[in-house]
């Protein structure tokens, strides 16, 4: 038999946490009457310099890190999305040039058909070749459908975007970018 060796992994990291979500919607609703909304991936509102204590907490204590080569300083920006009815957030990447190593979002509110997150093959221009269609189902994203308290970290880099919003409830999700030392 052949022995498989998969290169090139892309790793997504994904936890259900334990925050009070009644507390974080409030808290971003009430953050949002307060700020301008600066939407700059999608058509939903996006509100910048949100702090979030509680997540930036969770964050740190749950992102992998390789026991030989510890992390420190680990810093967030967050922002928050809501989007309405028909709302949503193009194709698009946190540019890792601005120093951001990962990225991610955390759901606070999730009303059924509110839109999945579809993160992209960072092989983009292989996707139509013939070995990536045969072993790989001709799939060129991964999606995840939002669920409430839902935490997902990924590579600043990994294209995404986020299908529209089918409900006629909010979808309100944090976002962030993290920077690292090691």
């Amino acid at each position: 038999m052949m022995e498989k060796i998969s290169l090139f992994l892309t790793n997504v990291f994904m936890k259900h946490c334990n925050l009070d979500l009644k507390k974080l919607e409030q808290d971003c609703y009430n953050f949002s009457k307060q700020t301008k909304s600066e939407p700059r991936s999608g058509t939903g509102s996006q509100f910048r310099n949100f702090n979030c204590e509680d997540l930036f907490s969770e964050i740190q204590a749950s992102i992998p890190q390789r026991q030989d080569y510890p992390l420190t300083n680990i810093k967030a920006a967050f922002w928050i999305n809501i989007n309405k009815k028909d709302e949503f957030n193009n194709l698009h990447d946190h540019d890792p040039f601005l120093g951001n190593a990962l990225s991610g979002v955390f759901y606070v509110k999730t009303p059924e058909h509110c839109g999945n997150i579809r993160l992209y093959d960072p092989r983009f221009a292989l996707t139509s070749a013939p070995d990536l269609k045969y072993y790989n189902s001709n799939n060129t994203y991964h999606f995840f459908k939002p669920e409430p308290n839902l935490l997902l970290i990924f590579p600043s880099w990994l294209q995404h975007l986020v299908e529209p919003n089918q409900s006629h409830e909010d979808r309100v999700s944090i976002s962030f970018n993290i920077q690292l030392d090691y």
